[in-house]
C-alpha cells in the first residue's frame, strides 16, 4: 500500500513530500482469525472423531495442522507491521525502514538519484543513491506501486536540483 502525501511548506527543512509504504493486506485481522479457529475447531473435531472410532494416530496430525497454520497467520501479521517512510524536505531525505529494527538513512537530496530496474526473470527494483549510499525502498510494494513511487519521487527531486 502506497500513500504519498504532499505538504505546503514555507521553510527549506519542512518536509513537502512524504511516502508511507506498507505491505498489501488480504483480509481483516478479525476476519482471519473467525476463520483460522472455525478451521481449527473443524480440524480437532475431525480428530477427536477419528480417535474416538480408533484412528488414533489422525489426531497428531489435525494438531500440528492448527499449529502450522497459526504461525502461518502469526507470520503473516509480523510481515504486516513492516513499514517503509520516506520524508523529503529541501535539506534532507530521510529514509526510515521499521520492522523488527528501526533503521533510519539521511541522505542529501541535490545528490539523490533514483535507480529503478528490472533484471530478467527478476522483480522491478528502486533504488536510491546518494554520496555513497545505496538503498533499496520500496520492497514491501507491488511492481505497480513502485514505479508509482519512482513517479513521485523523482520530479520531487529534480525539483529540488531547480531542473523544473
Amino acid at each position: 500500500m502506497l500513500e504519498i502525501t504532499n505538504h505546503k511548506t514555507y521553510r527549506p527543512e519542512d518536509v513537502f513530500l512524504e511516502i508511507v509504504m506498507r505491505p498489501s493486506t488480504m483480509a481483516d485481522l478479525g476476519t482471519v482469525k473467525w476463520i483460522l479457529g472455525g478451521i481449527a475447531f473443524v480440524c480437532l473435531s475431525l480428530g477427536l472423531a477419528f480417535w474416538a472410532i480408533g484412528a488414533g494416530p489422525v489426531m497428531p496430525f489435525m494438531v500440528i495442522e492448527v499449529a502450522l497454520l497459526f504461525a502461518a497467520y502469526r507470520f503473516g501479521v509480523n510481515q504486516g507491521r513492516k513499514m517503509e517512510v520516506l520524508s523529503l524536505s529541501e535539506n534532507e531525505l530521510i529514509v526510515r525502514k521499521i520492522g523488527r529494527s528501526r533503521e533510519a538513512i539521511r541522505m542529501q537530496p541535490y545528490w539523490s538519484t533514483i535507480d529503478l530496474s528490472q533484471e530478467p526473470g527478476q522483480h522491478m527494483q528502486l533504488h536510491l543513491r546518494s554520496k555513497g549510499y545505496y538503498i533499496e525502498v520500496g520492497s514491501l510494494l507491488a511492481p505497480i506501486e513502485r514505479q508509482q513511487l519512482a513517479d513521485a519521487l523523482g520530479p520531487a527531486l529534480q525539483k529540488i536540483k531547480g531542473a523544473i
